[in-house]
């Protein structure tokens, strides 16, 4: 991606699983090891195996989102105006 766009609702998950998969495989296996350190375990070992009851994609996208590791959650309040309250004041 060029730039970094911003997403609603699943939206978001669905372009994050789409960068996980074509991350090369031993990248992915280093992005869950990082996880897992930031979450304290300290003895996280790289199997490289693929099927060895590792984190799934979308138990990542989650954690991804909540260590803000490559992306950033925004708040963003949305007002709408109702002009017709305004002229039965």
């Amino acid at each position: 991606m060029d730039e970094i766009l911003g997403y609603s609702d699943d939206d978001w998950k669905d372009v994050l699983l789409n960068v996980l998969t074509k991350m090369d495989p031993s990248a992915f296996e280093r992005l869950c090891q990082r996880v897992l350190r930031e979450y304290g375990f300290t003895k996280v070992k790289v199997t490289g195996k693929v099927g060895d009851g590792g984190i799934d994609g979308g138990e990542l996208c989650e954690l991804l989102k909540e260590l803000q590791l490559g992306t950033h959650t925004e708040l963003v309040e949305k007002v709408t105006i109702d002009p017709e309250w305004f002229p039965n004041i």
